[in-house]
């Protein structure tokens, strides 16, 4: 199963990918999720990256 992030009519949505098609969810993947009954060629959908990060830590450890 692929599981995608996309904006869609000026919302950010969760959706499972079969083919060209995206069934839409209700939620997100971590937490309880419905599907909606509307389904989206994936080509009217803009993708998104699957999760955005809160915090960013970089450690340098190359050079003492």
């Amino acid at each position: 199963m692929k599981i995608g992030r996309f904006f869609y009519n000026g919302n950010i949505l969760y959706g499972r990918v079969e083919g060209g098609i995206v069934h839409l969810w209700e939620g997100n993947p971590f937490s309880e999720h419905t599907e909606h009954k509307e389904s989206v060629p994936l080509s009217l959908l803009q993708v998104l990256i699957p999760v955005t990060p809160s915090k960013i830590v970089c450690v340098g450890q190359n050079y003492r």
